[in-house]
């Protein structure tokens, strides 16, 4: 499965790692939220 963050393509680490890829669990949780990415 991919990443789940905005225009990303990379492969996620799965559930426990909330869907999103090594490159996006570096950010912090507020900015890891597909819903706060565009910086609303």
């Amino acid at each position: 499965m991919s990443c789940r963050y905005p225009d990303c393509k990379n492969r996620s680490k799965g559930p426990r790692l909330r869907f999103l890829c090594e490159e996006h669990l570096k950010l912090p949780k507020k900015k890891q939220d597909p819903r706060s990415a565009s910086g609303d």
